[in-house]
């Protein structure tokens, strides 16, 4: 079989003004899996917060109808394309790096969403 590796870029708990709903900072988290197939052998997961520009503008999006999506959209734009291309390469080294140790390190285990809510995993899905 042939070896593939997955990024997904997921938004989680964003912060948001309570005067006004308007989006302050969030998390976000790159999760890349090395498979075998269909045997997951490497995972690994960055996580950083941002900051946002709090000017307001008039055209804001209200809170309810905002998705993880446009908010992923904000943090790429944030942080810049060379910082995200730098990220999902810092991404595919890694994983790379701890598939070469799999033979000696064992297996471990994944984690998911432990609120179950619609912040997470919602978003951009990359393979190689």
């Amino acid at each position: 079989m042939a070896i593939t590796t997955s990024i997904v870029w997921s938004i989680n708990k964003p912060l948001r003004d309570a005067s006004d709903g308007f989006v302050t900072q969030t998390e976000y988290s790159l999760i890349g899996q090395t498979k075998d197939g269909t045997v997951g052998i490497a995972t690994f997961q960055m996580d950083e917060i941002i900051r946002f520009n709090t000017t307001r503008t008039g055209s804001e999006i209200p809170f309810d109808d905002l998705t993880p999506a446009q908010v992923l959209g904000w943090v790429k734009t944030s942080i810049g394309s060379t910082h995200v291309a730098h990220l999902e390469k810092l991404m595919h080294d890694n994983l790379v790096w701890i598939h070469s140790k799999r033979s000696t390190q064992g297996t471990g285990e994944i984690h998911g969403n432990p609120n179950n809510d619609k912040w997470w995993g919602v978003n951009q899905h990359k393979e190689s």
